[in-house]
Order: structure tokens, then C-alpha cells, then sequence
């Protein structure tokens, strides 16, 4: 009775061990890295107000990366122009649309406003987040795209989380890109990747999350080392805003500033949030927060 017993014991030990692996193997860079995987789908919010109904005339375009992809954006034009049109980036499982709430209030200023969907996010094409590697280069082509197709000559990129990662690793990339604002981003891959898991799945221990990010990486084409905010921060010598909320539950408040710290230009602030988490930076800042991001806008 016992044998039978310890047969049983150490076939569902060996099946859960199976199960703890292909988990490991498939489910866990599937979760970091593919934004439309069907395991985190659900977590995803569509935002009430699909398409642009704000008192700007607007166009929608699409342009084509350097890896074929399509991605679909909009542009608001202001009614009294100054010469910078300023680029919202979204961050991962988000959409050019969460952006709608803030884009009047950018164009009353007399800003353009470019929103637009990353890449295997909302209407664009895609099927892995590269955390920063290729999204920088598609920020490079949809500026390149805005100088021929709107004459505009110069940009401001604002970014948050995941967008807040791509705007610093975009500053170097173009000299028609004269400033940026980044929000609540992270330091670099790996060390995102891990804390991702271990705050969704805290029983993984931080080698089974160090090996599914690099499975992941490789999984969506890119070299883990090459996603590094902080390593892009240390060449930018651009105005730029970092900003972080002190509470921030999903990107620890002290990434922020330690990006903050690495940025050598002359022209730069570092912007803390009271009390702020990772998703309502914009509530608890306020009217005077958005204030200050366009007083560094106009002042460019």
C-alpha cells in the first residue's frame, strides 16, 4: 500500500514539475513580452472615447516601420501654431486614445498633438513589446514621417511608463527632437521584467524570472542589454522632465530618480508626485502639474 502510495506522490511531483516548467518555458515571456497573448487580454481597458470627438480638426495616418509594420496615429492640428508639435507615447497595454483626455488642452496652447498606437498595441500592427529597442526606431520614422507629411521641424516627446522608457531611448536619435517628458518609467529590461513577474507571481524566484525574460527577449527579437533607459539617459544632453509618484506600486519610485541622476544635460528637473501611483499621475498632479510640463513645452 505504501509503494502504490509513493507511486502516486512522485507522478503528480513529476506532472507539476512538468507543469511548473513548460510555465516557465512558455507562459511567463509570453506575459512580458506579447502584449495580445490571450493570458493577459482581460487586464486590458478600452478606453470610453474610441475615436477623437475634441474641438480640433484632426487626421488619421498610418506609417510603415522599418520591420513592415503598420501603426496608426492621429494628429491634432492647433488652431494658432507654434513651431513644436508634441508626440504623447503610451505605456504597455495601453492606446493612442487614452491620451484623448489631455490632447485639447495640449493644442489650446497652441501645440499640434501626434498620438499614436506602438506597435502590437490598439490599432497598430505587431505582436511583441521590444521595451524600447524598436519603438525608439519607430518614433525616428513617424518623426521623419510628421517633417514630410506636416512640415513640423521640431518635437517634444512625451512619454509614460513603457512610453516614458521610449522617449529617453528616442532623444539621441534625432536632432528635430529638442526636449522630452518622461513619466514613471524604469530603469531596464531585465530588472522590470523581473519585478513584473514577482509582483503579479511572487513564488518565482529571481533566476526562473531572469531566464523567462531572457526567453522572452529572444522570443520578440531583440538583445535584453540594448532596452536600457538609463544607459540612453547618460547620453542626453536635451531639456528634459522625469517624473515620478512617490507611491508608485508598479515602477519603484527610486528608478526615477536614479534615471534623473545618470542625465548629464544641464537641462533637466526631476519632478516628484505626492502621493502618486503609476496610473493616476495626471489626477493627484493636477492642473498645476500639467501646467509645469507646458511651461517646459513653451519654453523650448
Amino acid at each position: 500500500m505504501q509503494k502504490k502510495w509513493l507511486k502516486r506522490i512522485l507522478i503528480i511531483f513529476g506532472i507539476l514539475v512538468l507543469c511548473y516548467g513548460a510555465f516557465v518555458q512558455w507562459m511567463l515571456p509570453r506575459l512580458i513580452v506579447k502584449v495580445n497573448s490571450w493570458p493577459i487580454s482581460w487586464m486590458k481597458e478600452t478606453p470610453e472615447e474610441i475615436n477623437y470627438s475634441g474641438k480640433y480638426v484632426s487626421r488619421a495616418f498610418s506609417i510603415e516601420t522599418s520591420d513592415n509594420l503598420k501603426l496608426k496615429g492621429r494628429i491634432i492640428r492647433a488652431d494658432v501654431k507654434s513651431e513644436i508639435c508634441v508626440v504623447l507615447v503610451h505605456g504597455i497595454r495601453s492606446r493612442k486614445e487614452n491620451y484623448y483626455q489631455i490632447v485639447d488642452g495640449i493644442a489650446s496652447n497652441g501645440f499640434d498633438v501626434i498620438v499614436f498606437d506602438q506597435r502590437c498595441h490598439g490599432e497598430s500592427e505587431g505582436e511583441y513589446c521590444t521595451f524600447g529597442v524598436k519603438e525608439s526606431e519607430d518614433v525616428r520614422q513617424l518623426i521623419q514621417f510628421a517633417s514630410e507629411e506636416f512640415h513640423i521641424q521640431k518635437f517634444v516627446l512625451w512619454g509614460q511608463s513603457l512610453g516614458g522608457s521610449v522617449v529617453i531611448q528616442s532623444m539621441n536619435k534625432d536632432d528635430r527632437i529638442i526636449a522630452g517628458i518622461s513619466e514613471s518609467t524604469f530603469t531596464d529590461y531585465q530588472t522590470i521584467a523581473k519585478e513584473y513577474i514577482q509582483n503579479k507571481l511572487p513564488l518565482f524566484p529571481d533566476a526562473v524570472c531572469d531566464y523567462a525574460s531572457k526567453i522572452g527577449a529572444e522570443n520578440a527579437g531583440f538583445d535584453p542589454n540594448e532596452a536600457s533607459t538609463i544607459e540612453a539617459a547618460e547620453k542626453i544632453r536635451k531639456p528634459i522632465l522625469i517624473v515620478h509618484g512617490t507611491e508608485d506600486e508598479n515602477i519603484n519610485f527610486k528608478y526615477g530618480k536614479q534615471i534623473y541622476e545618470s542625465i548629464p544635460s544641464r537641462e533637466k528637473q526631476f519632478i516628484p508626485i505626492q502621493g502618486a501611483g503609476h496610473n493616476n499621475l495626471w489626477q493627484i498632479g493636477g492642473e498645476n502639474y500639467f501646467q509645469i510640463v507646458i511651461n517646459f513645452i513653451k519654453n523650448q
